[in-house]
C-alpha cells in the first residue's frame, strides 16, 4: 500500500481525468418552456420514485436593509429522503478515510466526475473518499464505491469510536435546505490495506492534496473535511 506524495497524485490525477473526463454544457432545448408546480403533487424532478427530490417554488427576498432588491421567485429542489444526527436533518455524507502510510498521515481522494461543473475544461475532480446521498445509497445499491465499508450508520453512530462527524452548513445552490453528514473515518493500515480500492481512488499526504487544491482541481468539499477535523 503506497501512500503518493505531491508529484505522484499529480501525475495520478491528471491520467485519471484523461480516462474519466467528460464536458458539459446548457441544454438550451426547453430552456424557455413554463415549469407548472402543483402544491398537492410536486414536479418529479428525476428519480423515478418520486422520493429522491421534488420541485418547489421560493421566493426570494433581502433581508439588508441597507441594500433593498425587489423580490423573485425562483425554482429549487427539495430532498425528501433525510436521516437526523443531532437534531439536523441530514441528506448525505461527505467522508474522508485517514491512515497511516509509512509514517505519514494519508487519505483517500477519488477523481470524480462532476457533470454539474459546466465551466471547468475537465470535469473530473480530486474529492474524498465517499460523497453521495442517502437517497442515492438506497436507489443504487452497491454502485457507491466503499459505502458498505465506510458509511456509518447513524442509528448506531455512538458505538462508533474510529468515525468523527460534524454537521456541514446548508449545501448552496439549487437544493433547499440540504445539509451533509462531514465524516472522518480512521482505519488502522490493516483496515486500510483490506478496502477494495476501485481504480478511482487513492491514498494520499496531505501535502499533495493541498497541492491540487491550490491548483483549483480539489472539490471544496476535501478542504471542509480536512478543515472540519484539523
Amino acid at each position: 500500500m503506497q501512500s503518493l506524495n505531491t508529484p505522484q497524485l499529480e501525475t495520478w490525477f491528471k491520467e485519471r481525468q484523461k480516462k474519466g473526463g467528460q464536458s458539459a454544457k446548457i441544454n438550451e432545448t426547453g430552456l424557455h418552456l413554463l415549469w407548472e408546480l402543483h402544491p398537492e403533487k410536486p414536479y418529479p424532478v428525476s428519480r423515478k420514485d418520486g422520493r429522491f427530490h421534488r420541485g418547489v417554488a421560493v421566493t426570494v427576498s433581502s433581508t439588508d436593509p441597507e441594500h433593498p432588491k425587489e423580490p423573485w421567485g425562483q425554482f429549487m429542489v427539495e430532498m425528501l429522503n433525510t436521516k437526523e444526527y443531532q437534531g439536523f436533518p441530514i441528506n448525505g455524507i461527505i467522508l474522508l478515510a485517514q491512515t497511516r502510510i509509512e509514517g505519514r498521515m494519508s487519505y483517500l481522494v477519488q477523481a470524480k466526475a462532476e457533470g454539474g461543473a459546466i465551466h471547468q475544461k475537465n470535469n473530473v475532480f480530486l474529492t474524498t473518499s465517499i460523497q453521495a446521498s442517502f437517497s442515492n445509497a438506497e436507489l443504487n445499491p452497491g454502485k457507491i464505491p466503499l459505502w458498505e465499508e465506510l458509511a456509518p450508520d447513524l442509528e448506531d453512530v455512538n458505538k462508533l469510536s474510529n468515525v468523527s462527524l460534524a454537521p456541514s452548513i446548508e449545501d448552496p445552490g439549487v437544493f433547499l435546505g440540504k445539509h451533509n453528514l462531514l465524516v472522518l473515518r480512521h482505519l488502522t493500515p490493516q483496515e486500510a490495506k483490506a478496502l477494495p480500492l476501485p481504480d478511482t481512488h487513492i491514498w494520499a499526504d496531505r501535502q499533495a492534496i493541498r497541492h491540487l487544491q491550490f491548483k483549483g482541481q480539489a472539490a471544496q468539499f476535501v478542504a471542509d473535511v480536512l478543515g472540519t477535523f484539523d
